[in-house]
């Protein structure tokens, strides 16, 4: 018997890439005050295959700039996440749940990975809050080991390695970038409540703009 063709997509998504022309194609942002290209432009769809990886990755660069005055943040890895998006989608909610109800005050952005070598799904989540001893995160997942490390609330630390190091599946093919957003339920990241400063992720970037946006048109070829 032939073996059966694996499943293109396991985790019961179906986010993938558009095959179009991005409407900004070949467009360039000029900051006016000096006359130079400041960024390439983006239409703001993470299904887009010129501007997918550029997209998603405001969603780290914005959680890089929230976590600025936050003095203690904790890199924690979760092993064995069920598969299949809804499975882990639930798994997570309930991880924070039980945490929660043990009485521990936190916020976090999640991401799901699956290894390199094993193919074994996993959860990393830069969590700010209260901490959590070793001994009740243990406690808190039950599909498989965990662990925490203290990540230095310095924003160029955390933007060379945890905040890049969790986006790191944004950052390659298109391939790539479907399984990962796959693997997490169409989004490049997931967060709780309260992760922006307590705001939702919009309302933050608009009250935190980057630099230099208030300067800056947008040219297309031709123009």
């Amino acid at each position: 018997m032939e073996p059966e063709p694996e499943d293109p997509d396991p985790e019961g998504v179906g986010w993938s890439l558009r095959d179009d022309e991005c409407p900004l194609e070949g467009a360039l942002a000029i900051d006016h005050t000096t006359g130079e290209v400041a960024w390439r432009p983006t239409c703001k769809n993470a299904r887009c295959r010129r501007c997918s990886r550029q997209v998603s990755a405001q969603t780290f660069a914005l959680a890089r700039r929230a976590l600025e005055p936050i003095d203690h943040v904790r890199f924690i890895t979760l092993t064995q996440a069920p598969e299949g998006w809804e499975a882990t989608r639930h798994a997570v909610k309930m991880w924070l749940r039980h945490l929660r109800r043990e009485g521990f005050n936190m916020n976090a952005l999640t991401v799901v990975e699956r290894g390199d070598q094993t193919g074994m799904k996993h959860l990393h989540a830069v969590q700010w809050g209260d901490y959590i001893p070793k001994s009740a995160l243990s406690d808190s997942w039950p599909h498989g080991s965990t662990n925490i490390q203290a990540a230095r609330a310095a924003s160029n630390y955390l933007a060379k390695g945890v905040i890049r190091y969790v986006g790191k599946g944004l950052d390659g093919n298109g391939e790539s970038i479907e399984e990962h957003m796959n693997l997490n339920g169409g989004r490049a990241a997931h967060w709780t409540r309260g992760f922006f400063a307590g705001k939702s992720r919009d309302t933050y970037r608009k009250a935190n703009p980057m630099p230099g946006v208030y300067f800056v048109h947008t040219i297309r070829d031709g123009a």
